[in-house]
C-alpha cells in the first residue's frame, strides 16, 4: 500500500520538476502536427506575488502528498512569497473547446527571443482563464463569457519566473529584474498522436521592466535587499 502511494507521489513530483523538458520530449515524439490558433497576441504583463495567486498549484513534496490524499488542497499557508510575471494574452479561439474536443492538454512555453535554442525554465506551463486553469475546467465556462457571446477576443494568462538560479549547467540562470529580456511564448499541446503549436507572441522587455517597477505589497515592504528589483518603487 505504502509503496504504491510512494510511486504515485514520486511520479507526480517528476512531472512537476521538469515540465518544460517533458513537454518538449512529448512534442518531439509526435509525428503529426495539427492546426492551431494563429492569432494569439500579447495583451499586458504585471508583477504578482505567488502567495496571492491560488490558481497556481503548489509542487513541494508535502503539497504533492496533500494533493494525493485530498488534505486541505490549496491551503494558502503553504504558499510561498515569490515574485512572478503574470502575462495576459488574447485570441479569438475558445481554448477549452479547441483542446477538449481533440483530447489535447494545453500549455504555454516561453524562451528568450534572443536565445531560442538555450534551455531555460521560464514558464509555469498552465494557461488560465478567470482564475482557473483551462485544463481543469469540467465544462465550457468560456463559451458563456461576455467576450465569447459578443464575438470578442478572449483573454487568458500564464505565469513566468522572474529570477532563477539554475544548478543544472544545461539550463540558463536569469534575473529579469536586473536584466529584462524579450520573452517569446507560444501555446502547445499533444494528445499522444497529434501535436499543435500556436503562433509565437512577444512580451517586450520594456513592458517587463515597467511591470517590475510596480511591485506587490510584500516585495515593496522588504526593502532594497529583498527579491525586489533595484530601483523599484517603495510607495503604495
Amino acid at each position: 500500500m505504502h509503496s504504491s502511494r510512494n510511486r504515485a507521489m514520486w511520479s507526480c513530483l517528476c512531472l512537476r520538476l521538469r515540465p518544460v523538458a517533458i513537454y518538449m520530449i512529448l512534442l518531439n515524439l509526435c509525428a503529426c502536427v495539427a492546426s492551431a490558433p494563429e492569432d494569439v497576441e500579447f495583451a499586458s504583463v504585471r508583477a504578482v506575488d505567488q502567495f496571492s495567486q491560488p490558481e497556481i498549484k503548489i509542487v513541494s513534496m508535502e503539497d504533492i502528498f496533500r494533493h494525493q490524499f485530498g488534505i486541505n488542497e490549496g491551503d494558502a499557508k503553504q504558499r510561498p512569497h515569490k515574485l512572478l510575471l503574470k502575462i495576459y494574452f488574447s485570441t479569438e479561439t475558445d481554448l477549452w473547446e479547441f483542446t477538449q474536443g481533440r483530447g489535447y492538454d494545453l500549455g504555454a512555453l516561453a524562451h528568450f527571443c534572443d536565445a531560442p535554442d538555450k534551455k531555460v525554465l521560464l514558464s509555469f506551463i498552465d494557461v488560465y482563464w478567470n482564475r482557473r486553469s483551462v485544463d481543469s475546467l469540467r465544462r465550457n465556462l468560456i463559451q458563456q463569457s461576455i467576450e465569447a457571446e459578443n464575438g470578442q477576443r478572449i483573454e487568458y494568462y500564464t505565469f513566468a519566473e522572474v529570477k532563477r538560479d539554475e544548478p543544472d549547467p544545461e539550463f540558463v540562470s536569469f534575473d529579469l529584474s536586473r536584466d529584462p529580456r524579450d520573452l517569446c511564448i507560444y501555446l502547445t499541446g499533444t494528445n499522444g498522436v497529434f501535436a499543435f503549436r500556436s503562433n509565437t507572441f512577444v512580451v517586450p522587455k520594456e513592458e517587463i521592466a515597467a511591470a517590475l517597477r510596480e511591485l506587490p505589497p510584500y516585495f515593496r515592504d522588504q526593502g532594497p535587499r529583498s527579491e525586489a528589483p533595484e530601483g523599484a518603487k517603495s510607495g503604495s
